[in-house]
């Protein structure tokens, strides 16, 4: 199994407890935080290049807000690099 790296700094596997209990959450933990994709983490790759504070503490692997929050609080770095990644993999 491998480990993410920011995995004890990581907002998102330190996140509230109600996201704690969302089914998907365990598979996001599970395919990014302990498994293969953990290379494919955007939390990953954007403390990465900028550096963990520019990693919003409701952004999960897949780059998208954690349920019922927003990215209205994202720093401009945070959404031109999901865009960037996203246009980039797709």
């Amino acid at each position: 199994m491998k480990l993410c790296p920011i995995e004890q700094d990581c907002a998102f596997t330190h996140c509230d407890e109600k996201y704690k209990i969302l089914p998907a959450m365990e598979a996001y933990e599970t395919k990014y935080c302990k498994g293969s994709e953990v290379a494919e983490c955007i939390r990953y790759k954007l403390s990465d290049k900028f550096g963990k504070l520019q990693v919003p503490s409701n952004m999960m692997p897949n780059g998208l807000p954690l349920p019922g929050t927003h990215r209205r609080d994202w720093t401009t770095v945070a959404l031109q690099y999901k865009r960037y990644v996203e246009n980039k993999d797709g």
